[in-house]
């Protein structure tokens, strides 16, 4: 195991002209590698982990803070967002072909943070294949004691608190307070491999000299759709009613899709890349309805293309989600009843899943984007008291849980006859 204090001396390959993006799904077991702090350690917390295919060495990991949500937003269309900031790692532990990379929250540029204290993060992992390129949101958050951590997005939190983070230039972020056990580094599963046209070396490795991508590397927003995003489902019986409530919208992560260009500039076809969390302040309630259907939430998503001062011109384009837009939709056509069988007895009443200490609902298709770039992406969302699901019970009934798991803990719940 290497453990490296400060940015990578090997310089890794350059985002150039790009031959080949190939999104990999990694499977296989993460390394043994310290991606969680308790609450008596000390130093810079654990930030993002990941595993690349077998027998790439990973020489460095650069983390790229993106633009806040609100900035996103904000900017029109054909015009350019903000430079992209390199922020080194305070530490970088790397085991054969994984990797962890601490920072602390307080390093963060502070226009990449939004209100909530919630910033996205494109990683680069250099190789001797080359560089593979992911993406993170993180959550920026304190512990009871005041000490700062990385969390998932929908971490859960102590009573709700919040604290306040110092980041750079004096500015403040509200943020949450979060229990040790609810840290640690996201772990990123999915990358894209940027293959370039840059000559190798002897030892199999592109020239040392080639340019790096920052700094000079901008964003430009090209154009923006709306896209509805499954959210939930429920599956009522017997007359009895069900529905979701959204209260304050704690959001969800929407996945992220990437092209990349060719040797001649042709753009690729989209991949599948990693999630992005983002929200927005709204609330809404679902009419109860005795049909199974399914729920949904607009979702704007904006596409960037990205653009460096030297060596990577125009050569990676995405859809990112930059904000929930308040719509809402229901559907109910194909919406079939599971075959559950791990199921609990419940009386006549209401029965209701708020807690975020159980799985999070999770539809590798829920954003419906097949018809505008030829896949649909996923959703992955928390139950929390701002979202969650409730069936009104007429009888006895049996609630039953997806995956084999206890309805309370499930990220599916469906209604059963006794």
């Amino acid at each position: 195991m290497r453990d490296k204090h400060g940015p990578p001396r090997r310089p890794g390959p350059r985002i150039g002209v790009v031959a080949a993006a190939i999104a990999l799904t990694v499977t296989s077991a993460a390394p043994a590698l310290a991606t969680e702090q308790s609450a008596s350690e000390t130093g810079p917390p654990a930030a993002v982990a990941g595993v690349l295919p077998a027998g790439a060495d990973v020489t460095g990991v650069r983390l790229i803070a993106m633009p806040a949500d609100p900035v996103l937003r904000r900017a029109a269309v054909g015009s350019t967002v903000a430079p992209l900031t390199e922020v080194r790692p305070a530490r970088l532990v790397i085991k054969d072909n994984g990797f962890t990379a601490y920072l602390s929250p307080e390093q963060a540029p502070a226009e990449a943070v939004d209100g909530r204290g919630i910033a996205f993060w494109q990683v680069l992992v250099q190789t001797d294949q080359g560089t593979y390129v992911s993406s993170a949101s993180l959550q920026a958050a304190v512990l009871p004691d005041g000490r700062s951590r990385w969390a998932r997005p929908d971490a859960p939190t102590v009573d709700q608190s919040r604290g306040r983070l110092r980041m750079q230039r004096g500015l403040t972020r509200s943020v949450p307070v979060v229990r040790a056990v609810n840290t640690g580094a996201v772990r990123l599963s999915a990358f894209g491999r940027v293959a370039t046209n840059a000559p190798a070396t002897r030892a199999g490795r592109t020239a040392a000299s080639d340019p790096q991508p920052p700094p000079g590397c901008s964003y430009r927003k090209l154009s923006t759709r709306v896209r509805s995003a499954t959210i939930g489902t429920t599956y009522p019986v017997g007359g009895d009613t069900a529905t979701m409530l959204v209260s304050s919208s704690t959001g969800a992560s929407y996945g992220v899709a990437f092209s990349m260009t060719d040797r001649k500039g042709k753009w690729g076809a989209f991949k599948a890349g990693q999630s992005k969390h983002t929200q927005s302040s709204w609330g809404f309630k679902w009419t109860p309805s005795a049909k199974s259907r399914s729920y949904r939430k607009g979702v704007e998503y904006g596409l960037f293309e990205t653009t460096c001062a030297r060596g990577c011109v125009k050569c990676q384009r995405q859809w990112i989600p930059i904000g929930e837009t308040g719509g809402t939709g229901a559907n109910t056509k194909g919406v079939n009843r599971p075959t559950w069988t791990k199921c609990a007895p419940v009386v006549k009443g209401q029965w209701w899943r708020d807690r975020s200490d159980g799985r999070a609902y999770d539809y590798n298709a829920g954003v419906k984007f097949a018809e505008v770039i030829g896949i649909d992406l996923s959703v992955n969302r928390q139950y929390n008291r701002s979202q969650k699901l409730v069936y009104h019970l007429k009888k006895a009934r049996r609630m039953c849980g997806s995956d084999g798991v206890w309805a309370s803990k499930a990220s599916k719940v469906m209604a059963r006859l006794r």
